[in-house]
């Protein structure tokens, strides 16, 4: 019995090591950045908040949900940027805490902009 429970633990981790492997790193520049970066449907990046409070932004209609992981879903809202006037764009945003989250592209586009920074 032992050696099966031995083999159904071996699997278990290597199972989980290749789906942590499956995570990108979001290819932003040295202002935490990224822009007309196309996203598929399905695509998983990785985060790691570095900072007490980060913010994650992403601009235009790309789907997308923030997950801990530990599989814990992250709320995300949409905030209206000003421009000394009204409104003329909105962003969908993700608070964060500092440590490693996942951002799962669930509509493909192309993201005019994503950002992930330090907030406040």
């Amino acid at each position: 019995m032992k050696p099966r429970l031995t083999a159904l633990a071996a699997a278990l981790l290597l199972a989980g090591a290749a789906h942590a492997g499956s995570l990108k790193s979001l290819p932003l520049d040295d202002t935490g950045c990224a822009k007309n970066l196309e996203l598929q449907r399905g695509e998983r990046y990785r985060i790691d908040g570095r900072a007490k409070d980060v913010l994650l932004v992403i601009s235009e209609k790309v789907g997308f949900s923030v997950h801990t992981l530990g599989g814990k879903l992250l709320p995300v809202e949409t905030r209206h940027v000003m421009d000394n006037g009204p409104p003329f764009d909105s962003v969908r945003a993700a608070r964060l805490k500092k440590g490693r989250f996942v951002l799962n592209i669930t509509q493909s586009g192309t993201a005019s902009l994503i950002c992930v920074h330090a907030d406040g």
